[in-house]
């Protein structure tokens, strides 16, 4: 997962820290809460199993939370874990029987089964997510009433429940306690349907903004933008420049109509791209049949330019096209440039216009390398001899090397 999609979906540690506060342990909150208030906090502190059911609540929160994207049923059995991890722990301190004669545990059994079959339905039913999300809130706040009945019954629980249903429904106290609560979850679950609405509102904003930001901005820089602005200021750095267009491609597309000159460049567009971008290379600039890009290294160019030359020429060899290529080393400016409304991650400077002068020479199937870049480099690559070239705006020839292919 980018960073850019972390910021966006929320990093896995914040999923669980969620995941983990509002589902894993409200059941272990909620009876600790109850524990406490009945028992004292020192009583509390000393019972191992109620360390034991926090452990298993941050395993299955861990589970839960850290892959967002798990089908219904991972969902489902997933909202188990604790319970069952819990269980068995406690069963072997306490032994089988007297596990289930504790009406806690039933209760945290079937708040967790509860859970299972909502999530379940969330994921089986999208379009009911909006009930589903306040069914979730109403159950978790049932807890409150539930734990507080049954801490106040002087008598464990029958299997029918009789005693909690005439506890709760038998007084008017305890039956407005009830109320309250399920007034309360009805609140909580409006409250969490709009707060859903506005996250995944935010995420399909997010998502688009993303995509289109991408297709100027390297998906890496857009992350790190995000945290600090000032990477996209204007400064100076030294970059290697690369240029790449198709020879005679005017006089092969005068006589083609628009839709195979655009089908063709497409094709050549994204091929150039992927090996760009796989190379280290910066999003790549496309003006007509041209492609420019830059590296933060020589040899990063080198290579990515010896493959995107042998691939480019075998896709273009069926269109009976070829490209050319020139590679220059030096100091660029780079950042956004353009107007208040209308801009571009860019470079300017000498070298760019010096690298544009390289590829104009470059014949058929040539990529050419300045005299300063191979300088640059630790291990120049095979190359098939050199030249001089007479470039527009400079005074002196200029010394290039061409790459011998193998």
């Amino acid at each position: 997962m980018s960073q850019l999609t972390q910021q966006i979906e929320g990093t896995a540690r914040s999923r669980i820290l969620r995941e983990f506060i509002l589902n894993s342990a409200v059941y272990p909150v909620f009876d600790g809460i109850r524990a406490i208030s009945v028992d004292g906090i020192s009583a509390y502190l000393l019972e191992i199993p109620h360390y034991f059911i926090f452990v298993a609540a941050a395993i299955q929160a861990w589970y839960l939370g850290k892959r967002p994207s798990r089908s219904w049923i991972q969902q489902a059995l997933g909202n188990l874990i604790a319970p069952t991890l819990y269980t068995l722990l406690d069963i072997s301190l306490e032994g089988f029987t007297r596990f289930w004669q504790t009406p806690y545990h039933t209760i945290y059994w079937v708040f967790s089964l509860g859970m299972a079959f909502l999530y379940a339905c969330d994921g089986l039913l999208p379009r009911w997510r909006r009930a589903i999300l306040l069914l979730i809130n109403l159950w978790r706040v049932l807890l409150f009433p539930t734990l507080y009945a049954v801490s106040e019954l002087s008598t464990e629980l029958s299997p029918n429940w009789g005693d909690l249903r005439t506890y709760l429904l038998g007084n008017s106290a305890h039956f407005f306690i009830l109320l309250a609560a399920l007034l309360f979850g009805l609140l909580l679950g409006v409250r969490e349907i709009e707060r859903d609405h506005y996250m995944q509102t935010l995420r399909q904003i997010a998502r688009s903004l993303k995509q289109v930001s991408e297709w100027s901005l390297d998906s890496d820089l857009l992350a790190q933008s995000l945290k600090d602005q000032q990477v996209l200021e204007q400064h100076r750095v030294l970059r290697a420049v690369l240029f790449m267009d198709i020879r005679n491609f005017t006089r092969w597309s005068d006589s083609k109509s628009p839709e195979t000159v655009v089908n063709m460049l497409n094709q050549f567009y994204e091929l150039a791209e992927q090996i760009i971008v796989q190379g280290g290379g910066s999003k790549p600039h496309f003006i007509g049949d041209e492609v420019m890009t830059w590296f933060p290294t020589p040899a990063q160019a080198v290579e990515t330019a010896r493959v995107l030359n042998q691939r480019a020429n075998q896709a273009l060899g069926k269109f009976d096209l070829a490209t050319g290529m020139g590679i220059h080393w030096g100091e660029v400016v780079e950042g956004l440039m353009g107007s208040s409304n209308t801009r571009n991650f860019n470079i300017l400077g000498d070298t760019v216009n010096t690298t544009s002068r390289l590829v104009s020479a470059a014949q058929p199937g040539e990529v050419l390398l300045s005299e300063a870049l191979v300088a640059a480099l630790d291990v120049p690559p095979p190359l098939g001899g050199s030249r001089e070239i007479q470039a527009k705006g400079k005074e002196r020839p200029l010394q290039v090397y061409v790459i011998r292919e193998a």
